[in-house]
């Protein structure tokens, strides 16, 4: 039994829930695009993956690439390691990509730019929105619909809380509840044009409430 489901077998009793189930959130996460000769397309993913990125679910080191042609043309001042200064060149390239976490972005950089031949690598940064089924979060559908007072004076009393004063009378029959860390959840799906409560832990000492309709 995960944190959620502990969370909702304290907030609703047994003969209270209808069904207890997963639910698809979406997160925010970062994709990272760099151009690699092919000789070198195995060395950057390796320092990429050990830096964190290429993580999705429980696979690890997965990337999308693409060949394609390059071109470009040195200065007086530049040292290419391929081809002359002054003459425009055409090379052979891949386009890796790979996703990775914010905090994770600068480390990911860092090291494809100390592995990468190239005097200027060219590389681009995304802010993606991915969807996936949550590890943690659950989705509580009850048999009877619970007023949003009643269900926050059930969390006041499980936090020992008189944090939350004031709700209105809008009845609740459909509950997420997220009680992971993760900062990266930027909403979840949940399919119907119900009013759906969800609950979320945002750090140790404070849960949020939002109410959602699927529109």
């Amino acid at each position: 039994m995960n944190d959620s489901e502990k969370f909702a077998s304290k907030l609703f009793k047994k003969e209270e829930i209808k069904v207890i189930a997963g639910v698809s959130s979406l997160k925010r996460k970062f994709k990272i695009a760099v151009f690699v000769p092919p000789t070198k397309i195995e060395e950057i993913t390796e320092t990429m993956a050990e830096k964190g990125a290429g993580i999705i679910g429980n696979y690890t080191v997965c990337s999308f690439r693409i060949k394609g042609t390059g071109t470009f043309k040195g200065g007086k001042n530049t040292k290419p390691v391929i081809g002359k200064r002054e003459n425009l060149e055409t090379v052979d390239e891949i386009r890796l990509e790979m996703v990775c976490e914010k905090h994770l972005v600068n480390d990911v950089i860092e090291s494809l730019l100390k592995h990468h031949p190239y005097e200027e690598p060219a590389y681009e940064i995304y802010e993606i929105i991915t969807g996936s089924k949550s590890d943690n979060a659950v989705r509580v559908k009850l048999k009877k619909s619970f007023s949003l007072l009643e269900i926050i004076r059930r969390i006041n009393r499980k936090l020992n809380s008189d944090e939350f004063v004031t709700a209105s009378n809008v009845k609740i029959k459909d509950v997420i509840i997220d009680m992971s860390d993760s900062e990266n959840v930027t909403d979840y799906i949940t399919g119907n044009k119900e009013k759906v409560l969800i609950i979320n832990k945002k750090n140790k000492s404070t849960i949020n409430l939002m109410l959602k309709k699927q529109e």
